[in-house]
C-alpha cells in the first residue's frame, strides 16, 4: 500500500510517466553518480599518496645541512648515464638564458654610452680613465 502511494506520488511529480521508466532513470543517474564517486575516491587516494611523499621530502630538507649531505648519494653512487642525463637537462634549461646574454650586453653597452653622453666632460673623463685602467689590470 505504501509503495503504491509512493509510486503514485512519483508519477504525479514526474508528469504521468510510468514508474518503471522513472526507476530506470533513477538507476542510471545513481550509477553515473556512483562512478563519479569512485573516480573522486581514486583521485583523493592519489593526492594523499603524493602529499605523503611531499611531506617526507620536506622533512628531509628541513634537517641540518650536515645531515642532508649524508642523505644525498655521493658522485660514485650515481650511474654515469644519470649524470649525463641530468647535465643535458640542465643545459637545456639554461640555453634560453645563455641566448639572452649577448642581447643584454648590447643593451647595457647602449645604456652606458647614453649615460656617458649625458654626463659632464669631467665625469666622462673619469669613467673613461677608470675603464682603461681596468682593462690594463
Amino acid at each position: 500500500m505504501l509503495m503504491r502511494l509512493f509510486f503514485a506520488s512519483l508519477q504525479k511529480i514526474a508528469g504521468g510517466r510510468h514508474s518503471n521508466v522513472i526507476v530506470g532513470e533513477l538507476r542510471s543517474d545513481c550509477a553515473k553518480y556512483q562512478e563519479g564517486l569512485v573516480k573522486a575516491a581514486q583521485s583523493n587516494e592519489e593526492l594523499h599518496r603524493a602529499m605523503e611523499v611531499h611531506i617526507a621530502n620536506l622533512r628531509v630538507l628541513s634537517q641540518p645541512l650536515t645531515e642532508l649531505q649524508k642523505a644525498l648519494p655521493s658522485a660514485a653512487d650515481i650511474p654515469r648515464c644519470m649524470i649525463y642525463f641530468l647535465t643535458s637537462k640542465i643545459s637545456i634549461v639554461m640555453l634560453p638564458f645563455c641566448l639572452h646574454i649577448p642581447v643584454m650586453s648590447r643593451i647595457l653597452s647602449k645604456l652606458i654610452r647614453r649615460s656617458l653622453f649625458a654626463a659632464s666632460d669631467n665625469t666622462r673623463k673619469n669613467i673613461a680613465s677608470d675603464l682603461s685602467l681596468k682593462r690594463h689590470n
